[in-house]
């Protein structure tokens, strides 16, 4: 078999964050002098960088990058230091490569220094260089390029470097500069006396800092990033200390969210409810203010139930009072407490010790070790079923603490430690379990337990495996041999898919199969949650080396000894304080990428480009005729085709940073949202219950400025793996009796058509137009409290309120006519005759906003009624749904929070939503004996409507005198009353009642429950 090859494409974000860059240095400045040489040198002619613009025009352009990229606007060209952040596994390292290739390309630049915090992460670079190096000479016409890792010895390196004309990569740790002793800084016989310093600096080379929160977090590092005199620095990284002239953010949430790594989900390895025993832990000892010792121990609550907690004791400390007076601890007592470094313990009863991290009357440690291995064999394989068949190698990576856990030397012999017996062991029992027939078939090696695990560690001078820090002379070695089988790895032919690793190795290198982490590690490990999860964030690639963009498989298990809500929390609280992202929080960066349309820009004060302004009109001119959309009532021609193609889509605007900030201020107003960005809890019922309305000059963008409100409250989507379910089709279900009686009833297509009466419908809206309550004039309210300064602290009574009614004079009117007819397509002499039949327009001068706001909501409301009374539906002949187009046929994994087991559908677990109704109603159908079949119909099964297209929910087949004759279609709500439901939504189940009337062969219904769609039925 050939050696396994990674491809690369470069990804709609990676080109966005080069352009960031390279835009830079745009300009109307000559490039016709684009390198300095120095001729005055015994060894040669250097060659240096030169910038083609000046500072100024850099700021310039910095600005309008950040606004393009809706970033804060900065001021701080001058410092010549850009930052870029990406989420881990997003592909850093490849995009400044690929902007290397651009700067040289547009600007001529040939010197780079990449500058790295580690021996691992300098091993990853320059391994990136090598598997990306035919990548880019693809896209560049094999433009001439050299890299090489700065060796002190070898200092020709930095002869060449100086010299050559053609684009050359130095890769350097700070360490290699940051002090005066190391020879960089020394002067050299070698080059006639000079520093080698001295003449990297005269190059003005472009520095690129990889992770510059570990390169320049000290005063001597940035005055040490100073002594290379860069042209410009560019700083790369997920998580930047110190923000400055930000020109491109991916943040963690944006990764997740667009499926750009891998999701992640959490399986928890501990022992609960072990309470039968007296429990102890021994977490750590001080004796800074007396010897004292943390422990955890099972504490009875007020409640009566047991916690496992944590206590500071003492010595002579009864244990029996510390639990709440748990019998079990009845005569148990702390009798010393030892705090000598590498002797932490305390002593019970003056029999008992107990040292840091060892418990007591616990499940043992071995067998929580046991219980993750296995659980990573058992997830691994259950991987392979669903990727080997799409030529998916899959890797897990365990880490352990100490090399002597899975490797012993006795003198010239080597045996296996715990982990690699418990391992293999395990392996073992779970390799030739039936299930799994399918892997040994596809790998005939994966049989052998020794051939699929080894380890990576650091190797001493004997050749035994030793344990690290990870950043030592010898640990290079064991980066070098992790990247050299970066893509060995990968490759089918290696039978090696478990790899155990240091924990100390936890950065600088990665492996895009890596689909599971297991943490062998005590909880106080030093290993954070983004650590763990980083190894293995990378999208997956198959043996083509092409890499797979499909969510459903992407999905990383991390197997640990902390709890899934744990791991969560925790990994939130790392990415809050590591990148600045803040959850639940609504601010300016929210809203600035929402599209609007062209005369809703106008109206809110956006920005618009004139050739956005004539691709409008000609869009205009090009869709002037009827529309379902958008309805115009024209005097000729009332009955509408059911869908009217537009030409293009309607051209639009980003919301950008002003609109937002006023958009932010008015949700503040409305107290959706408190000056800090979080969701008051009136906003929350307000979004609950649909009862938020935004003013008037929003009304076209509502839908997404609500959207992204809803989203603000989610977590990070972190799963809990023991709650995983693979939801299959059932084979031959597609052609069952049970299930072709529902299909062949529900499976016709057809067709609407719309009639409007114009006159009706300015008739109707006049109406409710001049019921509609009062529009009063703006009021304030002067509110007077007492205020007592207490112990208990500050407190206020109000004494008093009183409203006034703002009297002004309007300095100008909107033009109220050409709002609505842009916000609802209507013509202006359709809004004007309601408003003369309603006398309500003087209500305009009260308050213009308000008046715009409730006439907007009162007509939207108004059409889509009238458009649902004037609807009527017809069969297609010869046009149906596909059932093998509607119905999946991959494997989908759910989650036992949104799945119901069941015998008698098209899946064995019917996917729900996250609302108890739909839940219930699925768990009704499954327990009901009179239903023969049911099914809920995918997001495929669509119904065309004049509102947009329409999914119902369920199809069911009962039985009926013996006999399966009823056929339901029926849509769970929370409420039949439509009083309580959206226009738009009653609109769209009349649609649905008028479509399966014109099939005539079912039945359609709306429900909150199964008991109340269910029609009588005689068995």
């Amino acid at each position: 078999m050939s050696e396994m090859k990674l491809r690369f494409n470069t990804l709609a974000y990676q080109n966005a964050a080069v352009a960031s860059v390279t835009d830079l240095f745009q300009g109307e400045g000559t490039l016709a002098k684009r390198y300095i040489r120095k001729t005055d040198r015994i060894f040669g002619d250097s060659v240096g960088n030169t910038l083609p613009i000046d500072v100024a025009a850099i700021q310039e352009n910095l600005n309008r990058i950040q606004k393009i990229n809706r970033l804060p606007a900065t001021d701080d060209a001058d410092r010549l230091q850009f930052c870029v952040s990406m989420e881990t596994a997003t592909g850093k390292t490849y995009v400044y490569t690929k902007t290397i290739y651009e700067l040289n390309e547009k600007y001529g630049m040939t010197k780079f220094i990449v500058v790295v915090p580690s021996i691992a992460i300098r091993e990853g670079v320059k391994k990136s260089f090598e598997i990306t190096h035919d990548h880019f000479q693809t896209l560049y016409g094999k433009k001439p390029i050299r890299w090489f890792v700065y060796n002190s010895s070898r200092l020709t390196d930095v002869h060449e470097f100086a010299q050559s004309s053609t684009i050359e990569v130095m890769i350097i740790n700070i360490d290699a500069f940051r002090k005066s002793e190391n020879i960089i800084h020394q002067e050299m016989d070698r080059m006639t006396g000079e520093r080698p310093i001295d003449l990297i600096a005269e190059l003005r080379p472009v520095v690129i800092i990889d992770e510059p929160q570990s390169v320049v977090n000290t005063d001597k590092s940035k005055e040490a990033l100073s002594w290379l005199n860069p042209l410009f620095v560019l700083r790369y990284s997920a998580t930047h200390r110190e923000e400055m002239g930000t020109v491109y953010s991916l943040t963690p949430v944006d990764a997740y969210s667009q499926g750009l790594v891998k999701q992640i989900s959490v399986s928890s390895i501990a022992s609960e409810d072990n309470f039968g025993q007296p429990y102890l832990r021994l977490i750590g000892v001080d004796n800074s203010k007396g010897y004292k010792a943390k422990i955890e121990l099972d504490v009875k609550t007020a409640g009566g139930k047991i916690s496992r907690t944590v206590k500071t004791v003492g010595p002579g400390e009864n244990l029996f009072l510390t639990s709440n007076e748990r019998e079990i601890y009845r005569d148990w007592h702390v009798t010393d407490i030892d705090c000598q470094p590498g002797f932490e313990k305390i002593e019970l009863n003056g029999a008992y010790q107990l040292f840091i991290s060892q418990a007591m009357g616990d499940v043992s440690e071995q067998d929580i070790r046991r219980g993750q291995i296995r659980k990573t064999i058992e997830h691994h394989l259950d991987k392979e079923l669903r990727l080997l068949p799409k030529g998916v190698k899959v890797l897990s990576l365990l880490f352990i603490d100490r090399v002597g856990r899975y490797r012993i030397y006795n003198g010239d012999a080597v045996e296996k430690g715990e982990y690699a017996r418990m391992f293999e062991e395990e392996y073992e029992k779970l390799i030739r379990l039936p299930k799994y027939e399918a892997v040994r078939k596809a790998l005939p090696s994966a049989t052998d337990a020794a051939k699929a695990h080894d380890g990576y560690f650091s190797i001493d001078k004997k050749g035994r495996l030793k344990d690290t820090r990870g950043d030592t002379a010898d640990d290079q070695n064991t980066y070098a041999l992790i990247m050299k089988d970066k893509e060995r790895l990968l490759s089918m032919a290696t039978p090696l898919r478990f790899i155990f690793s240091h924990s100390a190795l936890r950065e600088g290198w990665d492996n895009p199969n890596v689909f599971q982490v297991c943490t062998l590690l005590d909880q106080s490990s030093a290993l954070s949650a983004r650590q763990k999860i980083g190894r293995g964030l990378r999208l997956c690639v198959d043996q083509d080396g092409e890499r797979l963009y499909d969510r459903n498989l992407n999905l990383l298990h991390i197997i640990a000894t902390e709890s899934f809500a744990e791991f969560a929390d925790k990994l939130q609280k790392e990415i809050e304080q590591e990148t600045g992202v803040k959850f639940g929080i609504l601010d300016v960066s929210t809203f600035m990428d929402i599209d609007v349309s062209v005369p809703a820009a106008l109206e809110m004060g956006i920005e618009v480009p004139d050739e956005i302004k004539a691709e409008y009109e000609t869009w205009k001119d090009r869709n002037s005729q009827l529309t379902v959309d958008g309805l115009q009532f024209p005097d000729t021609e009332p009955e509408l085709p059911a869908f009217t193609p537009l030409t293009k889509p309607e051209p639009t605007v980003k919301m950008g940073h002003a609109a937002a900030s006023r958009l932010v201020e008015t949700l503040v107003i409305e107290k959706i949202i408190d000056k800090k960005g979080k969701i008051t809890r009136e906003g929350q019922e307000k979004i609950k219950s649909n009862a938020f309305i935004l003013p008037a000059a929003y009304q076209p963008i509502a839908n997404p400025i609500i959207s992204e409100i809803r989203k603000a409250n989610t977590r990070l989507p972190i799963r809990d793996a023991s709650r995983e379910v693979l939801v299959r089709r059932k084979e031959g279900v597609m052609d069952s009796p049970e299930f072709l009686k529902i299909w062949e009833h529900i499976s016709q297509k057809t067709r609407y058509r719309v009639k409007m009466d114009r006159e009706r419908f300015i008739e109707t809206a006049a109406r409710k137009l001049a019921s509609m309550p009062p529009i009063e004039k703006a009021k304030i309210t002067e509110t007077t409290a007492s205020v007592d300064i207490e112990k208990a602290g500050v407190a206020a009574a109000e004494t008093s309120r009183r409203t006034v009614q703002l009297d002004y004079e309007l300095t100008s009117i909107p033009d109220v006519l050409g709002i609505l007819r842009n916000e609802l397509k209507l013509t202006k002499a359709t809004v004007l005759e309601i408003f003369k039949r309603s006398e309500r327009l003087d209500d305009l001068l009260n308050n213009p906003e308000k008046f715009i706001e409730e006439v907007h909501i009162l007509l939207k409301n108004t059409r889509a009624e009238m458009l649902a009374d004037g609807i009527r539906y017809i069969r297609i002949k010869g046009e149906e749904y596909s059932a093998q187009e509607v119905f999946e046929k991959e494997e989908l994994l759910a989650y036992l929070d949104n799945a119901v087991e069941s015998t008698r559908s098209v899946y064995d677990y019917v996917v729900v939503d996250d609302s108890n109704i739909e839940r219930n109603f699925a768990k009704d159908l499954e327990n009901d004996p009179d239903v023969r079949f049911f099914f809920k119909l995918p997001d495929k099964f669509k119904i065309d409507t004049p509102f947009g297209s329409y999914n119902p929910d369920w199809a069911v087949l009962l039985n009926e005198y013996g006999a399966d004759r009823l056929y339901l279609v029926v849509e769970t709500k929370g409420t039949l009353q439509d009083i309580k439901r959206r226009v738009e939504e009653n609109a769209k189940i009349n649609c649905a009642k008028l479509h399966f009337g014109a099939i005539g062969t079912v039945e359609y219904k709306d429900t909150t429950t199964w008991k109340g769609a269910k029609p009588s039925v005689k068995a």
